[in-house]
């Protein structure tokens, strides 16, 4: 496929005219510095309205085609990770050339650390099998926290019953 229709493709979403914070996103999360510098050395071409960089979509294509580098990063942007995961993602992270490790380790509904790990060829099938291990967890202690109120709702409602009928003696007669 050609790479111009391919970033047009993959820029469909974004308006003729983009933002410098929608510039970073289409190349690939670089920083605001970045972007504004590619913006004022004409690397990319923009112009300025009321205190605001205005980029056409077009111009972000023009550099892309060329610069052959940038285009590669941005080929992989939807695979390219920063440094740190988000909370509650797991840990990813390449054993050798042909392993990759997921790990998992949330508390379960005690407090205590519960640790699965999941291995596979590459990063993309690791990723798949760490989201369906975190959901498979997840819905295990959404299970647990439920069954454990359910017994606390449980053995108050009956302590509170219990104490409510002694003093009437209907006690013995639910008891036998």
């Amino acid at each position: 496929m050609n790479h111009r229709v391919y970033f047009e493709k993959l820029f469909a979403d974004y308006p003729d005219l983009v933002s410098l914070q929608n510039l970073q996103e289409m190349l690939g999360g670089i920083s605001q510095g970045k972007a504004l510098k590619l913006v004022k050395q004409g690397e990319i071409k923009s112009f300025y309205v009321h205190s605001q960089y205005m980029i056409p979509k077009i111009c972000i294509i023009d550099y892309l085609m060329g610069n052959i580098e940038c285009a590669m990063r941005v080929e992989s942007i939807h695979q390219n990770q920063g440094k740190r995961r988000k909370p509650g993602t797991g840990c990813l992270h390449q054993i050798n050339d042909h392993l990759w490790e997921g790990k998992y380790s949330p508390r379960n509904t005690y407090g205590e650390r519960i640790s699965k790990n999941v291995y596979a060829k590459t990063r993309a099938e690791c990723e798949r099998k760490l989201f369906a291990l975190i959901a498979r967890m997840n819905k295990e202690i959404h299970i647990q926290k439920i069954k454990l109120m359910e017994e606390k709702y449980a053995e108050g409602y009956v302590d509170k019953y219990v104490t409510s009928l002694q003093p009437h003696g209907i006690l013995r007669v639910c008891l036998v």
